[in-house]
């Protein structure tokens, strides 16, 4: 795997890693905690998670296949729309999902979705594996919002997203921990 895309990998694996492991200590009715109706779980949240990784994958494996219609992305104009992205991912707001594809939906179990993160994860591993210093400056990941980006900057964003739900997940459990 390419240093770029290596360095970013092993943190956002990382980061999974450690959310899977303090996720472990909850109980089923911690994990189904809704704060209000409309508001989505822990096991949701986990699974938005998974959907979102899943779309992504699928995009940059679809844009890796047509490379020769693919135009190189500019360095400064892909750079600050996902810096962008990420300011928004960090900020306070609340974001609706922009897609309904990655909109949890499955109630599966947080072992069924540990088992799926982690094939998920092989594959973007076997993926990343495959991709070359050429395909680099080539748009092979995206966001339905903030537009197409390398695949170290969709690496960096998927980051930023987690991280965002990681805070939120935390907000969760707090509101879990209060209604009781």
């Amino acid at each position: 795997m390419l240093p770029s895309l290596h360095k970013r990998f092993t943190a956002l694996e990382n980061a999974r890693a450690q959310l899977l492991k303090d996720l472990e200590c909850l109980h089923e009715p911690q994990l189904a905690f809704k704060s209000a109706p409309e508001a989505w779980s822990i096991l949701e949240v986990v699974e938005h998670l998974i959907l979102v990784e899943r779309a992504s994958l699928s995009y940059l494996h679809k844009k890796r296949g047509d490379l020769a219609s693919l135009k190189k992305l500019g360095r400064v104009d892909s750079a600050w729309r996902c810096f962008l992205l990420a300011c928004a991912l960090r900020s306070p707001l609340k974001f609706k999902a922009p897609a309904k594809s990655v909109l949890p939906n499955s109630g599966q179990s947080l072992h069924e979705l540990r088992t799926e993160w982690e094939e998920l994860r092989l594959q973007w591993r076997t993926t990343l594996e495959s991709l070359t210093p050429d395909m680099m400056r080539f748009p092979l990941s995206g966001h339905p919002v903030a537009g197409r980006f390398t695949a170290a900057q969709g690496l960096f964003w998927i980051a930023e997203h987690l991280r965002h739900h990681i805070k939120q997940i935390a907000r969760i459990q707090k509101a879990s921990r209060h209604s009781s």
